[in-house]
């Protein structure tokens, strides 16, 4: 399989032999709709989990934290399991808002990593 994309990938926040064998898997056709739904879900879990930080719920955010984790790695986005454990554990206040900031920037990153190995046009899909 060719591993290299036409975008730049970030192989920090991803892990790009993980993905690479995700897509040679299931084949880029599904990987590309599997993208374009992940992408929607993963952006709208980002932002349902700074919402919950706001209203100070801390056993939602906790919640939420756990649910972008498992999303996000199903892609290779390892890192996000590490933090979403750390929340886990935290008691709230500051620490967590700083996680939660950590979190969610990381998780956009990953989300963008993960759009840019998939290979496809997004608005349609398809091999480029």
């Amino acid at each position: 399989m060719n591993s290299g994309a036409a975008k730049a990938i970030d192989c920090q926040v991803i892990d790009c032999e993980y993905l690479s064998d995700l897509i040679e898997a299931v084949g880029l056709e599904d990987y590309c709709s599997l993208v374009k739904s992940f992408t929607v879900e993963a952006e709208a879990q980002v932002l349902l989990l700074e919402q919950r930080l706001e209203s100070g719920d801390t056993g939602a955010v906790k919640a939420s934290a756990h649910r972008l984790a498992g999303l996000l790695s199903q892609f290779g986005a390892f890192e996000v399991v590490s933090l979403a454990e750390r929340i886990r554990e935290s008691r709230g206040g500051d620490d967590m808002a700083r996680m939660v900031a950590a979190m969610a920037a990381l998780c956009r990153a990953s989300i963008a990593a993960i759009s840019a190995r998939s290979d496809c046009d997004p608005s349609g899909c398809t091999r480029k």
